[in-house]
């Protein structure tokens, strides 16, 4: 399963990665527009899309390609990017 995290300060990256080790999921952060950005939201089994620290054009992206696995975070913190992958992967679970 890949997680695809849209958005967020760069400081987030090192420990979503170690979140997603332990849950045996790839978590890619981006935080930046890049090249690869379209090929990451469609390979992404779920986007978490934090819009305050994102730009317009990554979060058009994302609607765009990905809107039916779309999170978006309201809330900027790392804790509450951890707790919607957390609540993805319980809702999942009961699937």
């Amino acid at each position: 399963m890949t997680v695809v995290v849209l958005g967020g300060h760069d400081r987030f990256e090192s420990p979503l990665r170690s979140f997603g080790r332990e849950r045996g999921i790839k978590v890619k952060f981006i935080s930046k527009p890049s090249q690869n950005l379209e090929d990451a939201i469609t390979q992404a089994d779920l986007i978490i899309v934090v819009p305050s620290l994102v730009s317009h054009e990554m979060v058009r992206l994302a609607k765009k390609i990905g809107c039916h696995k779309c999170i978006f975070c309201k809330q900027k913190g790392l804790c509450e990017i951890k707790r919607q992958i957390e609540l993805y992967l319980e809702k999942k679970g009961r699937s």
